[in-house]
């Protein structure tokens, strides 16, 4: 079964991962007043599609514009991909995307005050400082 995610002009806000136990944590912005956070646990395989490198990912921002969540007979299946939307004129390919395959994906959706919304993301830089 497919579930589609309608992930158009949302973003990834952050991504953490924990290679001990094959496990990542994405939380994406959804809307205006939620946020998703996607929960992978024993990943078995990633695999970068349709990009010439792991930098147009990061160029990106993490900017998404689509993705799905499919349920296989003995795995589930996430896809992501986005659109570069800053210094599209370096690069050919401007879209980015990845498969996640992994014995377990749940996804939870939290409803978020724009204000709090806008706190993750000002965290999210903070970070990268």
């Amino acid at each position: 079964m497919k579930t589609m995610l309608d992930l158009h002009d949302n973003q990834i806000l952050k991504i953490v991962s924990n290679p001990i136990i094959g496990s990542l944590q994405l939380i994406i912005t959804y809307g205006s007043d939620k946020i998703l956070e996607i929960y992978i646990s024993e990943i078995k395989k990633i695999i970068q599609e349709n990009t010439e490198c792991i930098s147009l990912f990061f160029e990106s921002a993490g900017g998404l514009d689509k993705g799905f969540v499919e349920e296989k007979e003995s795995y589930m299946e996430l896809f992501l991909s986005g659109i570069i939307d800053r210094n599209q004129n370096q690069y050919e390919n401007v879209n980015w995307s990845f498969c996640i395959k992994a014995k377990k994906i749940s996804l939870q959706y939290i409803v978020k005050s724009a204000k709090e919304i806008d706190e993750l993301m000002d965290q999210a830089k903070l970070a990268i400082c």
